[in-house]
């Protein structure tokens, strides 16, 4: 294992945060087998994705380097819970979930003009087991993926990914993107190459049409690669510590939302697992940031555009919406359906 990784210190903080790795680690530890248990359920491993919008801004080519390994294994009609192929308006208290004063319950705006990300066609739309299409290699390591991150750095990151000239809320979203990037690729060195018993049986047997987690085999030259830049592990953990943030800010309203998929008795199980995970203390995880003044403040909303970027608050939040925009849409820019899909 690399030399950078073996010497780490698990003691020292996260950039940008007041939290140390080894309390991330040891959070993880206690919370992992939960979600584990709790992604396998029907609700969570049944997932509703846009595979059919195309690239705006190139034109785009498929391809995949493992044969077999970009196609998604889609849903039989059958598998997909039946109380979700009925059409609901879904709303949601937007100033309880940002821990604001509450208000009224206002219908949910997915119009391009006010939105985050696109909202697609519903005829775009299909539901996919998550568990059936393993987040693992599949071969597209080709120009067009460089060419996406490419994209995502140096036209959607703020000062041209130049972290040393952001200011903290710029820092935030390239460490964000970074860390996205860093997990990515540690997931795929790590289901990096199909195990020979199931891609030629000893029986004569055809291989599997699903590859799951299990029969996978790590790609350690790629990993070493990876945990060679520490910084990159450092914002692997900074997303970590944003992910664990966003979900405490959005408990009550994971609490309250339905989980329903036909099955009484499963769905009974998912809210129970939920619950218990989100009252495990380690999920309280107290993640604070470093304001201007070395002062600290809560690591939440309130800390965001606290800084030298809010002398025009407006245009900056606009800039940031606009990169998340983007950035969505250069999604549908990735050839390969399995890479899209995650």
């Amino acid at each position: 294992m690399h030399k950078h990784f073996l010497n780490w210190d698990a003691a020292k903080t996260i950039e940008d945060t007041n939290i140390t790795l080894s309390a991330v680690n040891h959070a993880n530890a206690q919370v992992y087998p939960v979600i584990k248990e709790m992604v396998a359920t029907k609700f969570f491993r049944t997932f509703k994705v846009d595979l059919e919008s195309e690239c705006p801004f190139w034109a785009m080519e498929r391809l995949c380097g493992v044969e077999g390994g970009c196609s998604v294994c889609k849903c039989d009609e059958k598998e997909v819970p039946i109380p979700w192929k009925i059409t609901t308006t879904h709303h949601i208290n937007r100033q309880g979930l940002f821990g604001r004063a509450a208000g009224k319950r206002l219908k949910w705006n997915d119009k391009n003009a006010n939105s985050w990300f696109p909202s697609p066609p519903e005829s775009h739309m299909t539901y996919v087991n998550l568990l059936n299409n393993p987040e693992a290699n599949t071969g597209y390591s080709s120009k067009e993926a460089s060419r996406i991150w490419m994209a995502i750095y140096t036209e959607n990151c703020f000062q041209g990914g130049d972290v040393n000239a952001m200011c903290f809320e710029e820092r935030f979203f390239y460490r964000l993107l970074s860390g996205l990037h860093s997990t990515i690729t540690t997931k795929i060195a790590t289901y990096h190459f199909k195990k020979s018993e199931f891609t030629n049986p000893l029986d004569g047997s055809p291989p599997p049409q699903v590859f799951t987690y299990d029969m996978w085999d790590p790609n350690m030259n790629m990993f070493n690669f990876m945990i060679s830049f520490p910084e990159r592990l450092q914002n692997m953990y900074f997303l970590y510590s944003t992910t664990f943030r966003a979900i405490q800010k959005a408990r009550d309203f994971l609490l309250d939302y339905d989980y329903s998929t036909g099955n009484a008795t499963e769905d009974q199980a998912t809210k129970h697992m939920l619950t218990n995970l989100l009252a495990n203390d380690k999920f309280q995880l107290n993640v604070t940031v470093p304001h201007e003044d070395d002062s600290s403040c809560c690591y939440d909303e309130s800390c965001l555009f606290a800084s030298s970027c809010d002398a025009d608050k407006v245009n900056f939040v606009a800039q940031m919406q606009e990169h998340f925009y983007n950035i969505s849409r250069l999604m549908d820019c990735v050839g390969c359906e399995k890479c899209r899909m995650w």
